[in-house]
């Protein structure tokens, strides 16, 4: 039903531009695994987590990963519906 785009290319950019590494570990992890699974929100999820913990690691201050952290709450937060669906396996596929 095309409902997507809830702030993950948003979050990207952020990142991006604040923690590169973490943006690219994201993205990569994103395309990982929507490539075999077809799920946009697997994809979103794990990348997202994928993206705090490298800026944990590479941000060149707290403030940056804190920020990385509370956008991937956000996101976290608008997939709440997805989480719901890949839990009980009736999660769209693209």
């Amino acid at each position: 039903r095309l409902r997507g785009g809830k702030g993950v290319a948003t979050a990207l950019g952020v990142a991006a531009v604040l923690v590169p590494w973490a943006a690219l570990a994201g993205a990569g992890v994103y395309l990982a695994l929507v490539l075999p699974f077809r799920m946009s929100s697997l994809g979103s999820l794990f990348g997202g987590f994928a993206a705090v913990a490298v800026a944990w690691v590479t941000a060149r201050s707290h403030e940056e990963a804190l920020l990385i952290s509370f956008l991937f709450a956000l996101v976290l937060w608008t997939h709440r519906g997805n989480i719901r669906r890949l839990i009980t396996r009736s999660e769209r596929r693209v």
